[in-house]
């Protein structure tokens, strides 16, 4: 791994100060640290930035059957559960796709740095598609009646096949097609009023693997690979 590389120095920078590096890795990290003064400022930087992000995110209370379906999910050891299950299957947990404070300010932060340039003005929306190991595949801004989708990681899909972004409405609706997202690279797509309006209100986003083009039907095909919340900020 070249720690020279300056986009990696502060990709690593920014998950150690958000939390997202863990055992091994934050280990190797914070030795890392001992002896280059480059990796310090990147850390002090991320740590400023962070800071008015941090109080910008309005607290939020989940509802308490939020909180009783994860006490559920821990006791049934969700983690067991794979992440090709269909869209289907999402719809009767909608509380699955709420995030706490803290998740919220990563998905504010990673998404911000990723959508660099820094003058950019900032985005209505971010949302960071990741692995189940957290590892971020797509960053997903809203700005301006306008939505990116960024790749920023190894993503391409199944021989003869596509990745397709759907938002998840919520109470009981029919997913919504946001489009194929690229396998590298960004892709945007203009966004009707409509639809800003709902992915507002929206429980947060899903990814399917769909026949090359996208869904013959308007609707998912095939399994869910990924799953996001959207955060507003």
């Amino acid at each position: 791994m070249n720690y020279d590389h300056p986009e990696l120095r502060d990709l690593l920078a920014g998950e150690y100060v958000l939390g997202q590096l863990r055992g091994r890795a934050r280990d190797r990290f914070e030795r890392l640290l001992l002896g280059r003064p480059d990796y310090a400022r990147a850390v002090a930087g991320w740590e400023d930035r962070l800071a008015p992000l941090a109080q910008a995110v309005a607290p939020a209370q989940p509802p308490r059957r939020v909180w009783r379906r994860v006490s559920r999910q821990v006791r049934a050891d969700a983690g067991r559960l794979s992440p090709r299950r269909r869209l289907s299957d999402w719809f009767g947990n909608s509380g699955f796709v709420l995030a706490g404070v803290a998740a919220a300010a990563f998905l504010v932060v990673l998404g911000l740095y990723l959508s660099r340039p820094a003058m950019m003005p900032t985005p209505g929306q971010v949302a960071v598609i990741s692995t189940t190991r957290g590892s971020p595949q797509w960053v997903i801004t809203v700005h301006d009646k306008h939505m990116q989708m960024r790749a920023v990681g190894r993503v391409s899909p199944p021989a003869g096949k596509s990745y397709e972004l759907w938002m998840l409405p919520g109470h009981g609706a029919k997913p919504i097609s946001l489009g194929l997202l690229p396998a590298a690279g960004r892709a945007s797509e203009a966004l009707s009023a409509t639809m800003l309006a709902a992915l507002k209100s929206a429980d947060g986003l899903a990814v399917s693997v769909e026949p090359a083009g996208g869904s013959p039907t308007g609707q998912p095909t095939g399994p869910v690979v990924y799953t996001a919340p959207i955060a507003s900020i």
